[in-house]
């Protein structure tokens, strides 16, 4: 019995070596790893025993263990390392997840803060600042010398005709138009590498202030981006302070996909500007950045015009009606009057206003609520401000179609103020309400027009507080929807009308006072002139 039970014994190696032996000659050209195929090397089995196991897929050691650094394409879920300064088509298609390399295997440990819901774009980002903050982890204190710099354009490009897996990612429901919340998401993760690159001095033995969004404005999009165009986006310092910096972002169909005789421009689709402020990440007090060097008549007239605007914004926050003229006073005046005789009438007989086309603000409320989680924080820790950005984005244009039963085609984002920190584990609240409404006899662009206004305040249940941390303002026009016929209905807005008289002059100041009062005449009024 002893002398069977070995024999079977012996037979059952023979059949497994021959197994393995078999398996390996089938295996081997996938087992090798080369410049060519350019993947991600396993550990290689280095005998029967661990190639049986790794084929009936039990786990096995082995002290050879190898990576290495290649593209692949994104469905695969990989990245490559690329210079910051530009990403092309291909690169962009490969953002996903990691792939370590043997010498920076700090970065495994950072990978870990980026989750896997942020996009291919902002992965991807996010990983070059991180390795960039690598290298200078052993620095202990903060560069005290400014090193004047010149705007260095930075890009991400979105092949949408060739990379499904990020086609899906960035589709908008029902059209062929790119998800803006995405977008907007991506414009901020590449508005702060721009910003961490221009306050870097290029020594490893100093850190990096820590660089904080403090607001975004002028958010327009001139024309709709297209899933069926590849999409670049585009950045650079356009501005910078003792401590801060505005980035002038863009966003534009790319160079030999854009149809020049449907455009007929050479304005970009989007445009924003994103203000950053540098700190002591220790004291939290205000640190100076890197000086702007403008080497084109172009780049000086950005300079001054973004002076301006920050001129003019401080200008109306100190003087208030002080930056008005007797005739702009005067029609606000009667504006908040009229408005409100309107409002109280249906606050004090509903019923018998119910057909008069006006709803009270209160009337036309939306919001959401959440708790910030681990996987929406940013590289410092905190609520990733693209990821409240696209939150706010969404909930205003689910409240616009709600409202007023039509298509929402946005069309500008302002006076977005970053106030207070979001940390993890706070509970968000979203709160957007209607202010305005244009109908097409009465709009310029000769559609109907919604202005919404969305908050986010962060609560504290337990130590019963709360503050508001953001507000952001949107216009979205408003198309109608087809009918069973095959016909395109026409949208008639409702007439929003204030709860107070507070809210009125919001309103007023928000909505109207840009249709009376533009740039040219203020700063004529005002005494402003050159800024530089």
């Amino acid at each position: 019995a002893t002398h069977a039970a070995l024999c079977a014994r012996r037979a059952w190696r023979g059949a497994v070596d021959g197994a393995a032996h078999r398996a390996r000659a089938i295996l081997a050209p996938l087992m090798t790893t080369t410049a060519t195929t350019a993947t991600t090397a396993t550990a290689r089995p280095r005998s029967a025993t661990e190639l049986t196991a790794m084929m009936l897929g039990r786990p096995f050691l082995t002290s050879a263990t190898r990576t290495t650094r290649a593209p692949i394409t994104a469905s695969a879920s990989r990245a490559a390392p690329r210079e910051h300064a530009s990403f092309s088509s291909s690169s962009v298609a490969s953002y996903g997840a990691k792939v370590v390399d043997p010498d920076t295997e700090p970065v495994r440990d950072h990978d870990l803060q980026i989750a896997h819901t942020r996009t291919h774009v902002t992965k991807k980002l996010w990983r070059e600042r991180l390795r960039k903050a690598e290298s200078g982890k052993g620095a202990t204190k903060l560069s005290e010398k400014l090193l004047p710099k010149t705007p260095q354009t930075s890009t991400a490009v979105y092949d949408f005709q060739k990379d499904e897996e990020m086609r899906e990612m960035y589709k908008s429901h029902g059209t062929d138009a790119v998800r803006m919340g995405r977008i907007l998401e991506d414009l901020d993760s590449l508005a702060g590498n721009i910003a961490f690159f221009h306050a870097d001095d290029g020594d490893d033995l100093t850190k990096t202030p820590q660089l904080v969004t403090a607001s975004v404005d002028r958010v327009r999009l001139n024309r709709p981006l297209s899933l069926e165009r590849s999409v670049v986006i585009r950045g650079e310092v356009a501005f910078v302070g003792r401590s801060s910096m505005v980035i002038r972002m863009e966003a534009d169909e790319e160079q030999g996909t854009r149809d020049d005789e449907l455009i007929g421009s050479n304005i970009p689709a989007l445009t924003a500007d994103f203000t950053f402020v540098a700190r002591d990440p220790e004291t939290n007090e205000s640190w100076p950045v890197n000086p702007l060097i403008c080497e084109t008549r172009a780049q000086t007239a950005r300079f001054e015009d973004i002076q301006a605007s920050i001129v003019r914004k401080r200008l109306r926050h100190k003087k208030g009606d002080g930056v008005l003229n007797d005739e702009l006073i005067a029609h606000r005046k009667k504006w908040v009057h009229d408005i409100r005789e309107r409002a109280r009438l249906n606050q004090e007989m509903p019923a018998l206003t119910a057909g008069f086309q006006e709803v009270l603000t209160s009337q036309t409320v939306a919001e959401n609520m959440f708790v910030a989680q681990p996987q929406q924080r940013n590289l410092s820790g905190r609520v990733f401000g693209g990821f409240l950005l696209r939150r706010a984005y969404e909930l205003a244009f689910a409240n616009c179609q709600l409202f007023s039963g039509g298509h929402p085609v946005f069309v500008e984002m302002s006076d977005i103020d970053f106030k207070l920190p979001v940390n993890i584990g706070d509970l968000i609240r979203f709160k957007c309400k209607v202010l305005h409404t244009v109908n097409t006899e009465e709009a310029r662009c000769g559609k109907p027009s919604v202005y919404l206004e969305v908050r986010a305040i962060v609560t504290n249940p337990h130590k019963v507080t709360s503050a508001e941390a953001n507000t952001f303002m949107f216009k979205f026009n408003v198309t109608g929807f087809e009918n069973d016929n095959g016909e395109i209905e026409d949208v008639r807005l409702k007439r929003v009308l204030p709860t107070s008289t507070e809210e009125g002059l919001l309103i007023w100041d928000k909505c109207i006072r840009q249709r009376l009062c533009d740039d040219a005449d203020f700063d004529k009024r005002n005494g402003l002139g050159n800024f530089v």
